[in-house]
């Protein structure tokens, strides 16, 4: 009798939560994470790049701002033995999303290039790492009057939550991977020498 009502409890337990908990990346047989952006360094968004001499301006250009993201995948459970090249051996990132959180005095307007479902196509190998890059200001972000005038001071950071959406190889079960940043915004930066 104690073991039917267990088992009532158990089946109301899952009725009430549901199973839909196991979209958690770590609970699929491949893991997929994210293990830097940018190399840990940290991002700046500039209008203008001075080149090596500041003073002259034919080597001046305007940035693109593209991020790596470092991505590894790994078996779900020490226990699994999922051979390479075979089903479940990979984890394949589709689409990204990418939302802005203006910071003090940055504008609000920033939340207008926010990305939903960004198409990425990437095959992170188990047991291996792979690196994605991809724009996070886009050039036309660079000629809206908000943002930092090569010739001003103005400074601004945002906070940038990414989202990563994918799935393991032989499976159309998608699973999120979230990761983050900050990104400092400013008129100018120069060439390193």
């Amino acid at each position: 009798m104690k073991s039917r009502v267990l088992f009532a409890l158990i089946a109301a337990a899952l009725l009430v939560n549901g199973c839909s908990s196991n979209n958690n990346n770590e609970w699929q047989r491949v893991v997929c994470s994210v293990q830097s952006i940018n190399g840990g360094a940290p991002i700046v968004s500039a209008a203008l790049n001075t080149g090596s001499d500041a003073t002259n301006p034919t080597d001046d250009f305007v940035p693109l701002d593209i991020v790596n993201v470092l991505f590894w995948a790994r078996p779900g459970n020490t226990m699994f033995t999922i051979p390479e090249e075979g089903a479940y051996s990979s984890f394949i990132i589709t689409s990204y999303d990418a939302i802005w959180t203006p910071g003090a005095g940055a504008p609000a307007e920033l939340v207008d290039y926010n990305v939903t479902r960004g198409l990425l196509s990437a095959r992170v190998p188990i047991n291996d790492e792979f690196m994605v890059a991809f724009v996070i200001a886009p050039q036309q972000m660079k000629l809206e009057p908000w943002y930092p005038d090569p010739a001003g001071s103005t400074i601004f950071m945002a906070n940038l939550d990414l989202v990563f959406y994918g799935h393991e190889e032989g499976s159309e079960h998608e699973v999120a991977i979230p990761a983050g940043t900050t990104v400092t915004f400013l008129g100018a930066v120069a060439e390193n020498d």
